[in-house]
């Protein structure tokens, strides 16, 4: 799987805090033991701050994710996310938003944060 964005606005090339170019892949692959394995790539491209005009560096996430069927009803998965823990600032950018009970919508900057390395080791029960 991947993709690839471009962002673009009727009146400038790219909104405020806006990124040059978005790119994600991901790869999975089937290893002995029944076990697989998948790897994801985040690609942010550049793109001026939005408190700050000086333009932010480029960043890349990567994310890891090992599973096993243990049984037809039952696996057993470990996930890594941001792998190299990779520190990010906000991913922050302008945009008509509408909170929840609110009349209308407003222009408004949004921003969601990059999170630290993080794990997750998961069992699946289904019945």
């Amino acid at each position: 799987m991947s993709a690839v964005a471009f962002a673009s606005f009727a009146h400038e090339p790219n909104g405020p805090g806006a990124l040059e170019r978005n790119t994600t892949a991901a790869a999975t692959i089937r290893l002995p033991g029944g076990w697989k394995g998948g790897l994801g790539v985040s690609y942010f491209g550049k793109r001026e701050g939005v408190a700050d005009p000086a333009s932010l560096r480029a960043s890349t996430l990567v994310g890891a994710h090992l599973t096993r069927s243990l049984s037809k009803q039952t696996s057993l998965s470990f996930d890594v996310f941001n792998l190299f823990d990779q520190r990010l600032r906000e991913v922050d950018y302008f945009s008509v938003s509408r909170l929840s009970g609110a009349a209308g919508a407003s222009d408004a900057y949004l921003f969601n944060p990059a999170e630290s390395r993080g794990i997750r080791l998961r069992l699946k029960m289904t019945f």
